[in-house]
């Protein structure tokens, strides 16, 4: 999620700041949220939605320019550790 964030908004992996967050509805884990930032306040970020097992992808504009539907996809417990 984070290299197709980072190539969509021309951003070098290694100097932007990536942090994710777990979305949960009541005490269970339903997603992940990833958000990079880079300069002058430029924020793009990622939803993966696990019921839907699709990840959207939002520029810093706020506009979606991707979504990919999961044929497989890893347990979300795995984000919690």
């Amino acid at each position: 999620m984070a290299q197709t964030l980072c190539s969509h908004e021309r951003l070098d992996m290694e100097q932007a700041h990536i942090r994710r967050t777990l979305m949960r509805q009541g005490t269970q884990i339903v997603g992940v949220s990833m958000r990079v930032e880079g300069p002058r306040l430029m924020r793009s970020h990622a939803i993966w939605a696990e019921r839907e097992n699709r990840i959207l992808f939002y520029d810093s504009a706020g506009h979606r320019f991707a979504i990919v539907k999961l044929s497989e996809s890893p347990e979300l417990s795995q984000f919690a550790a």
